[in-house]
């Protein structure tokens, strides 16, 4: 969405300069439908299918050769994935979490987090609902996880309180 990308972007900046990890996360299915869930094999059509537009990174968010990106083919970033040893290998105990959607991606993924013991914060302007209504949603998934609600406006304190994991 147009909206998220400037915010994202801003919060991406913000994180650079406190030099703390960046990982970027982004969904890619096969052709082949070797990567669906077996509940989508028998369609035709797919998000994130490779080979279109919907699995490039927007430019303005385009990832540093210092930041991992973490290919993922379910809801979850963590679900077979190895986001969860990425993360531990640089000592990242607490996670600020943007993206599309906070009812779907980000929910699965925030929910996981938190089943992994992690800090949360999400960035309010920094995701949005698909199904849901983003502020309604939002609060689902702070309520579920326990997770710190800041703004993008509001990161650089995140920086100057917490440790740098």
């Amino acid at each position: 969405d147009q909206k998220l990308i400037p915010n994202i972007k801003r919060a991406l900046d913000t994180a650079r300069a406190a030099e703390v990890p960046i990982i970027h996360v982004t969904t890619r299915h096969k052709q082949d439908k070797s990567n669906w869930p077996d509940v989508r094999k028998r369609y035709d059509k797919i998000w994130c299918l490779e080979g279109t537009d919907e699995v490039d990174i927007v430019d303005e968010l385009e990832p540093l050769p210092t930041e991992s990106v973490v290919v993922k083919q379910r809801y979850s970033a963590f679900f077979d994935t190895d986001l969860h040893e990425v993360l531990r290998s640089r000592g990242v105990r607490t996670l600020i979490v943007a993206g599309y959607a906070i009812d779907v991606c980000v929910r699965m993924t925030v929910m996981d987090a938190y089943n992994r013991d992690y800090g949360l914060y999400i960035l309010s302007d920094c995701v949005e609902g698909w199904r849901e209504d983003t502020s309604a949603a939002l609060e689902h998934v702070r309520v579920l996880s326990h997770a710190s609600i800041l703004t993008t406006d509001e990161l650089g304190s995140v920086f100057e309180e917490e440790p740098r994991t």
